[in-house]
């Protein structure tokens, strides 16, 4: 069976599991054309057929929608249900994923067009209806790739296990509930708080070898994470310092969302673990102190002419005492009332609209345990 949610079409689906006992469903965002991805939807089919997958479910951002066309003309020879979400270009793969939910007995990966993998994908023996089954993964950087060996590292390690239903819909409504806009660091949200639930299992019939291209080098990921840090809405705070700020009081917002999943004395000292693990090294924070204090006291003593350059210049020099403000904040914070407060200040900031809804998530879940 093939199901097709054309673009605009936001109704979203509960994935069924059509068999008896725990099955998989596999999660494939293409942005790749056709004639330089082939071999790999060919070896997505394969890796279905040879896998015990009750779902594909494809995010299509090919140019025009060739992936829907191909994987359409294939359905017969794809041993699961076939279900296309058909979405713009632009709109970043995480914000497509609130549209999916899972019936009980369903576990999901992730997997991505421009990596690669082996092997075939199983829920293991005694696994129960709350267990992370981790696959073996790889980071591959220049040609060559490394097993990691740390079960929760790197911070985008969770979306490539596979997890249970209970946690899928639980980070599908993470999304709902932040407006469908979420920051890119959003893994590593998910990361921290799916280190904590348990039981695990460790499924070693698939192996998972993630592109570490973005992040190879301080450079590249400085470029990739200022890129993202745009696109996610931050205007004129769009830096490398604010993307941090972002992930630390994500991070916390959502080890809140998830907490009824793991003990109280966990997310403590997770929260503990996380605030400290988020702050940059000291020598930085002075120094990029000292280069926002010099930044606004240049703006301040500049000279223009006219009322918009004035108007434009007084909003500059505003948001850079702004801007101070937040990163000095993070850097000091040590309890979750510290976010609080540098989230009440970014609510009361109105010239990021996309990320309003995701401030007044932030805020309601920080509440939750403050109160």
């Amino acid at each position: 069976m093939i199901q097709i949610f054309e673009e605009g079409d936001d109704s979203g689906i509960v994935v069924k599991n059509q068999f008896m006992g725990k099955n998989v469903a596999i999660l494939f965002p293409m942005t790749r054309e056709k004639k330089v991805n082939l071999f790999r939807w060919e070896k997505l089919i394969s890796t279905v057929n040879l896998s015990n997958v009750t779902a594909l479910v494809l995010i299509d951002k090919t140019p025009f929608y060739q992936a829907t066309e191909y994987f359409a003309q294939r359905e017969k020879q794809i041993l699961a249900n076939l279900i296309i979400f058909q979405r713009p270009r632009n709109e970043p793969t995480h914000d497509s994923q609130s549209l999916i939910k899972l019936e009980n007995g369903l576990w999901i990966i992730q997997m991505h067009d421009d990596d690669d993998w082996e092997g075939h994908l199983e829920i293991p023996l005694g696994t129960n209806e709350n267990s992370i089954v981790r696959t073996d993964f790889f980071l591959v950087s220049g040609g060559t790739s490394k097993k990691v060996t740390d079960p929760n590292w790197p911070d985008c390690r969770s979306i490539f296990s596979l997890l249970p239903s209970i946690v899928w819909n639980r980070f599908a409504s993470l999304i709902s509930e932040q407006g469908g806009h979420v920051a890119g660091s959003i893994d590593s949200s998910l990361n921290i708080a799916v280190s904590l639930i348990e039981p695990k299992h460790m499924s070693t019939a698939f192996k998972y070898f993630y592109d570490n291209r973005h992040w190879d080098s301080r450079k590249l990921s400085k470029q990739h994470l200022i890129r993202l840090t745009k696109e996610d809405g931050w205007g004129d705070f769009a830096t490398i310092e604010m993307s941090l700020v972002s992930r630390a009081i994500d991070g916390i917002a959502s080890l809140i969302f998830f907490s009824d999943l793991y003990s109280d004395n966990e997310f403590r000292l997770q929260i503990k673990k996380w605030i400290s693990a988020t702050k940059p090294h000291i020598l930085r924070t002075y120094l990029k102190k000292f280069e926002i204090l010099f930044l606004v006291l240049g703006k301040n003593l500049l000279k223009v002419g006219g009322p918009y350059k004035l108007a434009k210049l007084r909003r500059s020099y505003s948001n850079s005492i702004l801007y101070r403000r937040i990163l000095v904040s993070a850097w000091e914070a040590e309890e979750i009332e510290d976010y609080l407060e540098i989230v009440e200040v970014l609510l009361g900031f109105q010239y990021l609209p996309l990320l309003q809804s995701r401030f007044y998530f932030w805020q309601r879940e920080l509440k939750r345990k403050c109160s």
